[in-house]
């Protein structure tokens, strides 16, 4: 049995009553699908929810203020409904709770989680005058284009299936005489200005550097959703591939899409560049599931080095 420590006495009697209900829906013959006990920052929670006699519309992970972390509605996977549920790389590891929203009466169902702690690497990053200006300014045009890039990775579209979570490396590294790793998914950024000052962020994606001009491709089959250049991310690519499920592609040096366009997994999309806040060529690339930026690496067939020279800067 788990530990229940860090849960408040609200959350020990919540729990109580829940498994109480659940143990008398169990005798009167109804079943619910099994939810994940544990998941790490930066994973992807793949959970069926069909079997039980009310239709699961989504599902929350919530903490002990129970404040919803993270949450997933259910849409149809392959013939599978299916909710994602995202785990942010920022989430402090400990107890949660999972709510499951059902098509009936009462609060849904409720189940303990816990997310396990991981490390991520820390990273400085000196700015020089130009590019401090650029990340340190308030230019409307960034503030406009954030808000509007953030509202499209919440967009969900429960007829959107291209594609399933199988992704593979935006670039052929395997042919390559210049690739390599120069940040990961989750690194904890300090950003040196040329005034001195500091600041703090978290890595959302991984950077690949490469040759200017190397060609970067679509990680599966989607749909173009975003296709321009961006203040800070420079000619900038979004990819629709399931309900919330989005990949994202910064820097670049050219675009070969336009926006509604239908790619295949592997199709030529546009270049290698430095685009936007850059110190070297290289490509930005991140997964977002409902919102949230998730580790690339483990939904990525085709494994990608492990090397890591930080001198390339992502948004």
């Amino acid at each position: 049995m788990r530990r229940f420590a860090g849960f408040s006495l609200l959350w020990r009697v919540q729990l109580f009553f829940t498994f109480l209900t659940l143990a008398v829906m169990g005798v009167s013959g109804q079943q619910y699908p099994d939810f994940p006990g544990e998941g790490e920052p930066g994973e992807v929670l793949i959970i069926p929810v069909e079997g039980g006699e009310q239709t699961i519309q989504s599902i929350s992970l919530l903490d002990g203020n129970d404040k919803a972390v993270s949450t997933g509605q259910s849409f149809d996977l392959h013939g599978t409904e299916t909710v994602l549920l995202a785990l942010p790389s920022t989430i402090a590891p400990g107890d949660y709770l999972l709510r499951a929203s059902t098509s009936g009466e009462g609060p849904g169902i409720l189940s303990s989680f816990q997310v396990l702690p991981r490390d991520f690497r820390q990273e400085n990053i000196e700015l020089n005058g130009d590019l401090t200006i650029m990340r340190t300014s308030e230019e409307e045009k960034k503030r406009l284009e954030a808000l509007e890039i953030q509202a499209l990775y919440a967009l969900f579209n429960p007829q959107s299936e291209y594609s399933g979570l199988s992704f593979n490396s935006p670039i052929d590294f395997t042919e390559l005489e210049y690739f390599r790793i120069s940040s990961e998914y989750g690194e904890r950024r300090i950003f040196h200005y040329s005034d001195d000052r500091k600041t703090r962020a978290v890595h959302t994606g991984i950077d690949m550097a490469a040759e200017r001009g190397v060609e970067v491709r679509a990680a599966a089959d989607g749909r173009i959703v975003l296709a321009k250049e961006r203040f800070i991310s420079g000619l900038s690519i979004v990819i629709e591939h399931l309900p919330g499920v989005y990949s994202i592609y910064f820097h670049l040096d050219s675009i070969y899409v336009r926006p509604g366009d239908l790619v295949k997994q592997d199709q030529t999309i546009g270049e290698v560049g430095m685009s936007g806040l850059a110190t070297g060529p290289h490509l930005h690339w991140e997964i977002r599931v409902n919102g949230i930026a998730v580790d690339p690496r483990p939904l990525t067939q085709n494994n990608i080095p492990d090397t890591i020279q930080p001198t390339s800067i992502g948004e």
